[in-house]
């Protein structure tokens, strides 16, 4: 037979549920497998997950106008980068290397 494992019924603040839900994402666990090993109600972790999802704000997109000062000639690009599986980034000779690093730090933001 397997152990039985006690859950005890307590109130949480609302520093300790951001806590877990901290926690529980950064965890390789599953939420049932994440809630089992620290005694927490899976159904209570979902409820904060849930809300925790809702309250935050998605991330507004970065982007930098890039001006041509004659139609483009062709390929005339320096340097190119692929960021994914569907996304090239190709620069052109006008471009300078701060430009290039602010595009790549960019990239490296999470989403």
């Amino acid at each position: 037979m397997g152990k039985a494992t006690s859950i005890a019924l307590r109130n949480y603040s609302a520093s300790e549920r951001e806590r877990w839900v901290e926690l529980c994402r950064k965890s390789e666990l599953t939420q049932a497998q994440f809630a089992r090993e620290h005694g927490l109600k899976l159904s209570a972790l979902r409820q904060w997950l849930y809300r925790s999802n809702r309250r935050t704000p998605a991330p507004r997109p970065v982007f930098e106008e890039v001006l041509f000062s004659s139609p483009w000639p062709g390929p005339t690009w320096i340097a190119e980068m692929a960021a994914g599986e569907d996304i090239t980034l190709r620069f052109g000779a006008q471009s300078s290397p701060e430009f290039i690093g602010r595009v790549i730090q960019q990239l490296r933001r999470p989403c």
